[in-house]
């Protein structure tokens, strides 16, 4: 009964509700806005203020204060100081160059040259030759003073991936000597004794093949021991009918002792065999 009177109570509330919003519709304009004034919004003229800060005065006052430190002893292990040496400023870098050359002369009439090239500089190959020529010429003060020595070599050395590295070189050597003593004996003797030859009657010429092969440790051993093996040939012959081979081979060892003093064997064996009218042998083993 009373959950009725509760229910019949919140009807009646919202019909008096209805009823009111339906009286004032009838006053509202729900068709627009009617604007009664614009309003214009400005500022007003202002002045700029200069304002001057002003820092407070500074009191310069001296206080002295004391303090006692009572002492304590400490006791610290100290190491003994290192002594090392002074240090020295390292030399720059100096350029590397693959060629070498040089150029001169002198009286009388004398040329040197020299040229050294570089081909291949790699980590497992190294490749270059040598040029090298010197000549003088006084013909003219004194007869047939005069000679010549032309060299060329090839050189290059191969590095193995183990320790072992190779070397070879070929080469050719070119030598022209003129026999100008008779000059002392027309000196020596009265002018009846007058000797002269032509250039080609008193030369003679030294013609020299050679090569060299050698194995040896292209990197330091853990020992400190190096060691090397080689053959070393040459083939001579002059102007004339001479001729001159050499073979040689050789086996040597190094032992370093603090790196600083080395113990050496080494072996050598030398064929030798001159020709000319006769055939002659010389074999050495040191």
């Amino acid at each position: 009964m009373q959950n009725l009177k509760i229910i019949i109570a919140l009807m009646s509330f919202c019909l008096m509700e209805r009823s009111g919003l339906q009286a004032q519709g009838g006053e509202l304009n729900p068709g627009g806005i009617d604007v009664e004034k614009s309003f214009n919004a400005h500022l007003k003229d202002t002045e700029k203020v200069k304002v001057d800060p002003k820092l407070p005065e500074l009191k310069g006052t001296i206080k002295k204060q004391y303090y006692s430190v009572i002492g304590k002893p400490i006791s610290v292990n100290y190491l003994p100081p290192k002594i090392r040496p002074r240090a020295f400023k390292k030399d720059g870098v100096q350029d590397i160059y693959k060629g070498y050359m040089r150029l001169g002369g002198g009286i009388p009439n004398a040329l040197l040259g020299d040229l050294s090239y570089n081909l291949i500089s790699k980590d497992k190959l190294n490749l270059g030759f040598d040029l090298s020529h010197y000549s003088i010429n006084n013909s003219r003060k004194t007869e047939n003073q005069r000679m010549s020595d032309t060299k060329a070599l090839i050189d290059g050395t191969y590095y193995m991936k183990e320790v072992y590295a190779i070397n070879g070189q070929l080469g050719y050597q070119n030598k022209q000597v003129y026999y100008y003593g008779y000059n002392d004996l027309n000196s020596e003797f009265d002018s009846t004794y007058n000797y002269s030859f032509e250039p080609e009657n008193v030369k003679q010429r030294f013609g020299t093949f050679f090569g060299k092969a050698t194995i040896f440790n292209g990197e330091r051993t853990a020992m400190d021991f190096n060691y090397s093996a080689g053959v070393d040939f040459y083939i001579m012959q002059d102007f004339y009918a001479a001729r001159e081979k050499g073979f040689k081979i050789e086996l040597a060892a190094t032992k370093w002792f603090n790196e600083t003093n080395p113990l050496e064997v080494k072996l050598t064996t030398d064929f030798t065999n001159y020709k000319n009218s006769e055939k002659q042998t010389l074999n050495n083993f040191s």
